[in-house]
């Protein structure tokens, strides 16, 4: 799997604090109707695992990614050129290619 593209305005992951390894999957989120309000949340991982480009979550348009209590290990955490960037509690990235 590489790119899954989701048009939505709000998407929530929540490990529950387990292990999730996203491989080379990308979710990419975008909103279809120009609005600023998308929201992306991942929460709760005890160990997130990615290998992906553009990091296991991706925000292609204007909008919030939200991380709480993640940790992950892979190369970039995420793209977000147009959008904004959240960090809650805590967050720990390893990288490794």
């Amino acid at each position: 799997m590489s790119n899954s593209l989701i048009g939505a305005t709000n998407l929530t992951f929540d490990g529950q604090n387990h292990i999730s390894d996203f491989d080379n999957a990308c979710y990419d989120l975008q909103n279809d109707n120009g609005r600023s309000d998308t929201n992306f949340n991942i929460k709760n991982f005890s160990a997130l695992y990615g290998r992906n480009f553009y990091g296991p979550m991706k925000l292609q348009t204007t909008g919030t990614i939200n991380y709480s209590n993640v940790t992950y290990v892979g190369p970039q955490l995420t793209n977000a050129s147009a959008g904004n960037v959240n960090v809650y509690n805590n967050l720990n990235v390893f990288f490794c290619w």
